[in-house]
């Protein structure tokens, strides 16, 4: 009776620290985990077990009646029901670790700072979709229906050329090459240099919910600057208990346990004149292979909780 109010409560502690696109997810992930659940216990019941016991009364000898412990039985049989329903949960485990390294359609068009002057075309439906590999792809043969070398949760970029190649085809020629491209399942297809896509292509899109997009970046500067967004969105990033500081240009990370000093030792270093990165949360994330940046939590970057004084505003102070 009481699970009702105690998952509300979870659900109240955890939804603060969630991003919009984040939360969106939760309902479905919910309702999907709990059928896959009983299914793997159903699956469990209705073909295991009937499998293992009708096993189990062959092999006994006729002179014996198998008359399992009630105990016995109850632990076997709940066993094996957990078992298979956490095992039917594989699918959301991986969808979630996909989820963590992956930028959504939406995530990319809201990313102003990147510049890529996007616009959605059609497929608006797909916009949760996600981008799963940093890397681009272009159609190439894909447009005369070769199939091999088109790999799905990519972007998938369309330039002039190929607009004029699909302009210039029968149209039966043209519908196997888009077909071919969302046979790929791409993430999403960016038509490059402020171009028209085809009325074909924009249907096909908006039949599958794959977002069509278009962009007035030339082809090369498109693909150069989501290429660098998408690399650095999905670096391998962890976050650290600790204090973080540019020292004449070197960067210090202070670690230790809890209330040892670290944030007093930072305090006395930046009122010497070096610079506070962050404290207490520090993100590291790497870019390329030979460099980690280091930054603060958004919601605390620039403050600092010293004991005696409370929390104090370092930017405002200093």
């Amino acid at each position: 009776l009481a699970l009702p109010y105690v998952l509300h409560q979870a659900w109240a502690f955890v939804a603060p620290g969630l991003y919009a696109h984040e939360r969106r997810l939760v309902v479905p992930l919910v309702v999907a985990s709990t059928l896959l659940f009983f299914l793997g216990v159903a699956f469990c019941y209705f073909f295991v077990f009937g499998v293992v016991f009708d096993f189990v009364y062959k092999i006994a000898p006729k002179s014996i009646s198998v008359a399992p412990d009630i105990e016995n039985y109850l632990n076997f049989t709940i066993t094996m029901f957990l078992a298979f329903g956490v095992t039917f949960e594989v699918p959301i485990a991986v969808l979630i670790l996909v989820r963590m390294g992956a930028v959504t359609i939406e995530q990319l068009l809201d990313a102003s700072h990147a510049d890529l002057a996007l616009t959605v075309r059609a497929g608006r439906a797909g916009l949760e979709r996600a981008i799963t590999v940093p890397r681009i792809q272009k159609p190439g043969l894909a447009l005369t229906g070769y199939t091999e070398q088109l790999h799905d949760g990519r972007l998938l970029i369309i330039g002039g050329t190929e607009v004029e190649f699909m302009s210039s085809v029968p149209r039966d020629a043209r519908e196997v090459g888009i077909d071919t491209m969302m046979a790929a399942l791409p993430a999403a297809v960016v038509v490059t240099r402020g171009l028209d896509p085809p009325p074909e292509l924009a249907a096909a899109c908006e039949i599958r919910g794959i977002p069509l997009i278009g962009s007035e970046l030339a082809t090369a500067d498109f693909i150069s600057r989501v290429t660098a967004f998408l690399y650095d969105q999905m670096a391998p990033q962890t976050s650290m208990h600790g204090v973080l500081l540019d020292v004449l240009g070197i960067g210090i990370l202070l670690l230790g346990k809890s209330g040892i000093g670290k944030s007093e030792t930072a305090l006395d270093l930046v009122v010497r004149g070096h610079r506070l990165v962050a404290d207490d949360i520090v993100h590291i994330r790497q870019k390329g292979p030979h460099f980690v940046y280091g930054s603060g939590s958004g919601i605390i970057r620039h403050h600092m909780e010293i004991r005696g004084l409370g929390i104090i505003n370092i930017k405002d102070l200093f």
